[in-house]
């Protein structure tokens, strides 16, 4: 997808926006189904949706687009479009993440500083 078509998308979420604003439901979720059928079709993501899969804010998706840990296309302030490819990698990540995050749940963070201190002296 070029920049044009994701400015291109981007005009067209906020035509649907001022459709509903006026009242116009009916064209507008006609003109969101449109949007996410084009977005699906090209695989990408939402940063929102990104959000949702891994259960954090938007914002921190956005700044993971922002500094390239996320390659995406970002649309105005606070809209990217994130391919699906560019998630199979963390994806596979995901569970060893929520592993850890069980582990050390009941953890003080000076207590988890204190294990990977440990753990890297082990290390070397």
């Amino acid at each position: 997808m070029t920049v044009q078509q994701v400015i291109d998308l981007n005009r067209v979420r906020s035509l649907a926006e001022d459709l509903r604003g006026e009242g116009k439901v009916e064209e507008a979720s006609d003109l969101t189904t449109l949007l996410e059928l084009v977005t699906a079709s090209e695989g990408y993501y939402t940063a929102e949706e990104v959000a949702r899969k891994f259960r954090v804010s938007p914002r921190v998706i956005m700044a993971f687009v922002r500094n390239g840990t996320f390659q995406g296309i970002v649309v105005g302030e606070d809209k990217a479009l994130i391919p699906k490819s560019e998630l199979r990698e963390f994806e596979k990540i995901e569970p060893l993440a929520r592993e850890l995050d069980e582990l050390v749940s009941g953890y003080t963070q000076e207590e988890i500083y204190q294990m990977i201190k440990e753990a890297r002296r082990e290390w070397q």
